[in-house]
């Protein structure tokens, strides 16, 4: 697989030659644009020759993702199949990327944007979440001396008013 490539001054429009990202060829996708992603802060991946891509298709572009955010860099995606966009938005992985009709547009976009520091978040550009644990939910009508058993095991500092 040879990914053909074009740089734009700071940005790089990659085209991505198979028809079918997979198991079987995703781990050479990621050998053949590691030297492409290191050497430019700015990139457009072209699906539009992309048919078919499984979970693990899916995970080579958010290595892609995560590479260039580590970089404060940007990707876009473009030309993507009906059937290609469905198993993003499956996963919800459309959220993360930001995906355009045509190359054209995706570099336009990318001309547009000044680098800059990405929100402080995870890889895929989503709020950090500070705590998973439950809240319970302290009461603001009742004044109570003793607090309730739900809020006892919480401090104070991680109870939720309302």
């Amino acid at each position: 697989m040879a990914i053909a490539f074009e740089k734009l001054g700071d940005m790089t429009v990659a085209v991505v030659p198979m028809e079918e990202l997979d198991a079987s060829n995703s781990a050479e996708f990621k050998r053949e644009v590691a030297p492409l992603l290191a050497e430019t802060r700015r990139v457009v991946f072209d699906l539009s020759r992309l048919r078919f891509v499984d979970s693990s298709g899916l995970g080579a572009f958010i290595s892609c993702l995560r590479q260039m955010r580590a970089r404060d860099g940007e990707m876009k995606l473009c030309g993507m199949s009906n059937q290609v966009r469905a198993a993003f938005e499956l996963v919800r992985l459309h959220q993360a990327f930001d995906i355009r009709s045509t190359a054209a547009e995706a570099v336009i976009c990318l001309m547009r944007s000044p680098l800059q520091n990405l929100p402080i978040g995870d890889s895929l550009g989503r709020p950090e979440v500070v705590s998973r644990r439950r809240h319970a939910v302290a009461p603001s009508s009742r004044t109570s001396a003793a607090p309730s058993r739900a809020s006892e095991s919480i401090p104070s500092n991680e109870r939720v008013r309302l």
